[in-house]
């Protein structure tokens, strides 16, 4: 590619030798055709910008979907979010088309270039001067170095096109790469010390973008002991998560300090899985120390998973983890960080995943006072509030504010805003329990398993905690009891505590008699039926496995040593004839046809033009008047040469014509249409000769 220009320098200057000035009338075609280039490539470098970000926004549509395809199943979503994606594509489609035209032109002015400014020479040659004739011996020297010329012209198309997805490729890069860096200062990383504490935060504010001028988290002050137990709680939404990914430094800082003393471990709320084995999941690049790693397999309930999995902990997690369940997920992430033996952990909400039992297990052998992380810094962001009278310290935080911090008796002790988020958090769980209870008495009990299958019966000793810290709000405040009133569902969960005020049975007898009963019997029920579902559950996982054994044996052996992911091979011989069969017939039998007359007939055209250059030049007319110099007949001459130069004209022009008619074949559009039509086709013949 870079000895073109050096090729067309020579090959231009031996043409001088052989027609003279008559050159340059094809070299100024020939610029001209350059200057008709560029601007295509300007507007196709517009293009090319909008149909990727077109793309991007199509890929983040799709990922999005596929990420929650479950929930979208469960509501019926599908169509709304086909629409949408389609509409994208359309769009994409769309510049993808205006695009292929461009480039369209670009293939076709290079690849007719070599023949206009033949033509175009050899027309000024002949006009030039009446003792201009062109001979065989010059027409087919020329003829030769106008391919030589062909060669490094057709290499200009793919060289554009390329040049041009480079160019955006670059600015994309750079611009992304020019992005403002978060600022290392805005979190002060000190040596851990026992004398300081951990973490310390003075009236400081955060925001997600530095332009931005609305405010994350607002005038936060907190300061975390060393080995203390933390636990934020709020609305969802209030800036709990954030609070966390500013003590790490992910946010920008707008005012005030904060300080980390020592390492930190960090567990996300939806937990980030490696495509490795399990081991390597949890070492994370640490080295391997059997006692830890067993502490840490013990503590987060691993031991029964890894006895499940087909090679232990040696069985390779897919993409996403997508061969675990959520609570193994969270557990394996966990279990990374607690192998970390860092000095802080951060920890946004890893018990939301699991279910209530493994949960009491994680918090009282992981995370609590008694657990493997009892002496270290723990901030955990959690929505079960069974777990506040075990920590240490409580951070209540509304709309990005922290409205009150404490110890749980002293929250307690007055009517304030933690107060105010326990009993908004009955009155939600009282809600849900009568919506759950008050069922449409149609709905099956399968229905109903089905539609709700991560609903459980509540551990014993977390509900009773429950029913505690619901007296303990009852006898703090005299609001509270409408709280305990809607809550009937948690308050009979321990049946020593006081019974709930009268107004409470009043709220209750309100509902249906008939629903009533009908939702008790299916409660009743329940339980069984989750249980009959998740057996269901654990059979078919355990054979999905082994689904394509009879397939693929290489499968199953790499199946029964933990891999997913089998080494990628290489197909080696010539492409089959039934592989261009199927090519054809995914594009269309109609589109395919086309454009394999178009390019035979282009072939056939570009031979005509050669031959019918050879008859010009070995006309013997030419010959006798260019051997004897007997020119006296020149206007009879240029009438022949008229005609001879007519006729390569035409070719030329069908040379173009169906260059265009093969290039409409590879419009995205067409070919996208045409794949459509032929798949309803071959689906309605396959449909019919089914039902003879």
């Amino acid at each position: 590619m870079f000895s073109a220009p050096i090729q067309l320098f020579i090959a231009l200057a031996l043409l001088w030798a052989q027609l003279g000035a008559a050159v340059l009338v094809g070299l100024g075609i020939f610029i001209l055709i350059v200057f008709i280039e560029i601007f295509i490539v300007r507007k196709s470098q517009m293009l090319e910008l909008k149909e990727m970000q077109i793309k991007d926004a199509r890929l983040k549509a799709i990922n999005e979907v596929i990420s929650a395809m479950k929930v979208i199943k469960l509501y019926a979503w599908e169509p709304s979010f086909l629409q949408k994606i389609t509409k994208i594509r359309r769009t994409e489609v769309k510049y993808l088309g205006q695009v292929s035209y461009l480039f369209s032109a670009v293939l076709i002015l290079w690849t007719v270039a070599p023949f206009f400014v033949m033509a175009a020479t050899f027309v000024t040659f002949t006009y030039y001067g009446d003792d201009h004739v062109l001979t065989a011996s010059k027409a087919f020297v020329s003829l030769t170095l106008f391919n030589i010329i062909r060669t490094p012209i057709s290499m200009l198309p793919t060289a554009v096109s390329m040049a041009v997805n480079a160019y955006v490729s670059v600015k994309r890069i750079e611009e992304f790469l020019s992005e403002k860096e978060i600022d290392e200062m805005t979190v002060s990383k000190l040596p851990f010390t026992e004398n300081e504490n951990p973490i310390e935060i003075q009236h400081a504010s955060f925001t997600w973008n530095r332009d931005d001028p609305s405010l994350l988290l607002k005038h936060v002050n907190i300061s975390v002991q060393h080995s203390k137990l933390v636990a934020l709680v709020g609305k969802v939404g209030c800036g709990k998560s954030s609070l966390l990914q500013s003590i790490l430094g992910e946010t920008h800082k707008v005012s005030g300090v904060v300080t980390v003393r020592g390492s930190v471990a960090y567990v996300p709320q939806e937990a980030w899985i490696q495509n490795l084995t399990v081991r390597d999941n949890i070492l994370f690049g640490r080295d391997f120390d059997q006692t830890r790693y067993d502490e840490a397999l013990r503590a987060c309930q691993l031991e029964k998973d890894l006895q499940l999995l087909t090679a232990g902990d040696a069985t390779e997690i897919g993409e996403r983890g997508i061969n675990l369940s959520g609570g193994q997920k969270q557990r394996v992430s966990l279990a990374r960080a607690v192998y970390q033996d860092s000095d802080i952990y951060l920890l946004d909400d890893p018990l939301a995943a699991v279910d209530s039992h493994v949960g009491k297990k994680l918090f009282h052998e992981v995370i609590g006072k008694s657990g493997l992380l009892r002496d270290k810094t723990r901030i955990l962001v959690t929505h079960g509030i069974h777990w506040l009278p075990h920590v240490d310290e409580i951070v209540v935080i509304d709309n990005g504010r922290i409205s009150e911090q404490g110890s749980y008796e002293h929250l307690l002790d007055h009517d304030g805003p933690f107060a105010s988020f326990l009993k908004e958090f009955f009155l939600h769980d009282g809600e849900r329990k009568r919506a759950s209870r008050s069922r449409d008495v149609s709905v099956s009990i399968a229905e109903i398993a089905a539609a709700a299958p991560e609903e459980e019966e509540e551990d014993e000793e977390l509900a009773a905690e429950k029913a505690k810290i619901l007296q303990r709000l009852a006898s703090c405040t005299s609001s509270a009891h409408e709280a305990a009133a809607e809550s009937p569902a948690v308050v009979a969960a321990s049946p020593s505590q006081s019974s709930p005020p009268q107004h409470a049975s009043q709220a209750s007898s309100s509902v249906n008699s008939h629903c009533s009963d009908t939702a008790d019997r299916l409660d009743s029920k329940r339980p069984s039926i989750v249980r009959q579902t998740s057996k269901i559950s654990q059979l078919t996982s355990e054979k999905l496995p082994s689904r394509d054994e009879d397939v693929d044996g290489t499968r199953k052996a790499a199946e029964q040593s933990g891999r997913l992911i089998d080494e990628e091979t290489m197909e080696s011989g010539s492409v089959s004839l039934k592989s261009y069969v199927f090519y054809i017939a995914a594009r269309g039998y109609h589109l395919g046809l086309m454009t394999i007359m178009a390019h035979l007939a282009y072939t056939a055209v570009n031979i005509a033009s050669s031959v019918w250059l050879s008859t010009w030049t070995s006309d013997p007319l030419f010959s006798n008047a260019s051997v004897t110099g007997n020119l006296n007949n020149s206007a009879y001459l240029r009438d022949i040469n008229d005609y001879y130069l007519s006729i390569y004209g035409i070719f030329g022009a069908g040379v173009v014509g169906l260059l265009r008619t093969e290039s409409i074949s590879f419009d995205p559009q067409v070919f996208a249409d045409s794949s459509v039509s032929s798949s309803d086709e071959f689906l309605r013949y396959h449909t019919d000769w089914s039902n003879r």
